[in-house]
């Protein structure tokens, strides 16, 4: 089976393998918690700006996380076809 991966597919490839779900989670717990307590404070005070700042921070976070997921899953679909193909050449 000949390796047939451009680099970003490559670069999806090995950042799946190598990472680890609790680190993942990590990362994005912090991400969220910065918007998640301006928003919260925001309420508790009635604090418009805070309240504002957090659901602006939580809705570019939102979307953000739909481009990476978008991207990666067509990158994925990419890998997918090729392994399909392969195999269809083998059998």
């Amino acid at each position: 089976m000949k390796n047939e991966y451009n680099e970003e597919e490559k670069r999806l490839i090995h950042e799946y393998a190598y990472s680890t779900s609790p680190r993942r989670i990590g990362f994005y717990l912090m991400i969220v918690l910065t918007p998640l307590v301006a928003e919260i404070y925001g309420i508790l005070e009635r604090d418009i700006p805070a309240m504002v700042m957090g659901f602006l921070g939580l809705f570019v976070l939102v979307i953000w996380l739909l481009t990476s997921s978008w991207n990666d899953g067509k990158l994925l679909f990419s890998i997918c076809n090729k392994i399909l193909n392969n195999e269809k050449k083998i059998s």
